[in-house]
């Protein structure tokens, strides 16, 4: 019994010892994504993909702008790809702009095949995240930031987003009101 009780001790005081340890490195790692609405969105610049010139964030400064972060190996990459390139198609003449950041640790990068919508907004390569992880973090998904005109982040949308509603009313909310159609017959 005496022992069975110091087997119970040792083992207690070994998983206590084990939680400390993990509760030290929680606390000392950066946030995965330490940006967060209301702050301003961090500047960098990333090489775009092969034959295409590089992108920075600042350069959407002036337009509403949907930022998004992903990796082609990520489940729903594809999924948050087409909806991006809709909201980017439908609101692009009122001022969205968007960019993709992708994140894959390859050398030939190549953004996901998205079936029939070919993508129309531009796409930078940063390797493994080497280059905006110091001021983004490493997204543990896909990441889309919605960025005001001033370059202030208004909302952060995961892979869960509710794209058909939530995402397009935020969207919707920081764009200039639609024009009149020339055919629309006054009332």
């Amino acid at each position: 019994m005496a022992r069975m009780r110091r087997v119970l001790t040792i083992a207690g005081a070994a998983l206590v010892a084990a939680a400390l340890v993990l509760l030290f490195f929680y606390v000392q790692a950066p946030p995965a994504t330490p940006v967060g609405a209301g702050d301003m969105a961090p500047d960098f610049e990333a090489p775009g993909l092969p034959g295409e010139a590089s992108g920075h964030v600042g350069a959407m400064r002036g337009s509403p702008a949907l930022l998004v972060f992903f990796d082609g190996r990520w489940p729903n990459t594809v999924t948050t790809l087409r909806e991006i390139e809709r909201l980017h198609r439908e609101h692009f003449k009122r001022g969205l702009r968007a960019m993709g950041v992708l994140l894959d640790d390859v050398d030939s990068p190549k953004v996901p095949d998205t079936g029939d919508l070919a993508l129309t907004f531009h796409v930078v390569h940063d390797r493994g995240g080497r280059i905006s992880s110091a001021k983004w973090g490493r997204p543990d998904g896909v990441m889309v930031y919605l960025l005001s005109p001033s370059g202030r982040v208004e909302a952060v949308f995961g892979e869960d987003a509710h794209w058909r509603t939530e995402v397009h009313r935020r969207v919707d909310a920081l764009l200039p009101p639609e024009k009149p159609s020339a055919t629309a017959s006054p009332h």
